[in-house]
């Protein structure tokens, strides 16, 4: 997961160093970052790389969970 991360960034900076930045492309990573932290947030210490299912643990109902059932 570092690695992909890692490439993509510098990808990202050894191809687009000369080009101008794209306002909206900007303002949609930053939404799309609040919600990946809001994610991480309410799942809180159950949340895990690894696609696991914990038995007897209750389902996180809290942040997007309230809307959108947790896929894992």
């Amino acid at each position: 997961m570092i690695a992909i991360h890692a490439g993509g960034l510098a990808g990202v900076w050894l191809l687009g160093w000369d080009r101008p930045v794209n306002l909206a492309r900007l303002a949609l990573f930053g939404v799309i970052e609040i919600g990946r932290y809001w994610v991480l947030w309410s799942l809180g210490r159950v949340w895990s790389t690894r696609i696991i299912v914990l038995s007897g643990a209750p389902m996180v109902a809290s942040g997007p969970y309230r809307l959108f059932k947790h896929p894992n």
